[in-house]
């Protein structure tokens, strides 16, 4: 099997939604050999079936796309009941509003409303199906195979996993984009409030090292502490007075190293997904615990 990661971790897409929801834990995103078998977006186009649901669609098919053939495009993130739903609403939100231009980038999502069953949304066909309730844990999304490696894409999710309104996206989107996930040396302190994008930087550093930050914590700060714990963990970043498009890559890459994950070589997982109604146990890389599928139509949508 030749799948490779969509570039979720890199992109900070992981990091931002760890740091939004206290208990969020990445949970994968490149399945196994056995988890092939079955397919859907945690496996490539080339490794699966030339007729299962996640190779079909136009934004998902090729050729005629000249997208990668070889890349996962979902991301499962485990959360506590809080959590599940505060992300679950507000990805219905986005799912909700035809006129959203972040629903482009996205196929659907599994997830929960803390009662009744789990649930699929589907942003081609607008419709909600019944999923499997391991959803009630964990939240799959599947990215289209066409933005497998759009940063734009992966703003989009971070925006939606933090709650932004269609009018916060598109005034970041004109303002350039890609800065909102950005941070530098001096933001969040004094008279300025506590910067998320700190916050997210510094709760990565305490993954990395609970004892990195003995003084303030992730406080939403960045000084001269959040500075020096940049330096000692993560190789490469200069002064650690920024956190940008040049460093957010190297924490990744760093809390990819250090846990495994991200890169489909990580600890194996114990899944369950549902053709049909049949279960078939499939394993997929990650650091979390547990399974994730749902059933549309008789398609499985892990």
């Amino acid at each position: 099997m030749t799948t490779l990661p969509a570039p979720f971790i890199a992109n900070g897409v992981v990091s931002a939604w760890e740091a939004e929801y206290p208990s969020a834990t990445f949970s994968g995103i490149v399945g196994d050999v056995a988890h092939q078998r079955t397919g859907g977006y945690h496996i490539s186009i080339e490794d699966q079936s030339s007729t299962n649901y996640s190779v079909v669609r136009p934004d998902d098919k090729a050729p005629p796309g000249d997208w990668s053939r070889k890349h996962a495009t979902a991301l499962d993130m485990s959360m506590a009941k809080a959590d599940m739903v505060k992300s679950t609403r507000r990805w219905m939100v986005v799912w909700s509003d035809r006129t959203d231009p972040r629903r482009i980038y996205f196929n659907g999502f599994n997830g929960w409303t803390g009662s009744g069953n789990a649930q699929r949304w589907d942003f081609v066909t607008n419709t909600v199906q019944t999923s499997t309730n391991d959803h009630q844990w964990h939240q799959h999304t599947e990215k289209r195979r066409k933005y497998w490696n759009d940063p734009k894409a992966d703003r989009a999710m971070i925006s939606i996993a933090r709650g932004e309104t269609k009018e916060q996206w598109l005034a970041s989107e004109a303002g350039g984009g890609g800065d909102e996930m950005y941070a530098k040396y001096g933001d969040g302190n004094g008279e300025q409030p506590p910067s998320r994008n700190v916050k997210t930087l510094q709760n990565k550093l305490l993954l990395l090292n609970p004892a990195c930050l003995p003084q303030f914590g992730a406080d939403g700060g960045y000084g001269d502490e959040t500075a020096a714990a940049f330096v000692a963990e993560v190789p490469g970043v200069g002064d650690g007075k920024s956190y940008d498009e040049v460093t957010i890559p190297l924490m990744d890459k760093e809390y990819a190293r250090r846990f495994g994950t991200g890169s489909g070589s990580g600890g194996l997982v114990q899944h369950t997904h549902s053709i049909s109604s049949q279960p078939v146990s499939v394993t997929v890389s990650g650091s979390g615990t547990g399974s994730l599928t749902g059933v549309t139509g008789g398609a499985v949508t892990s």
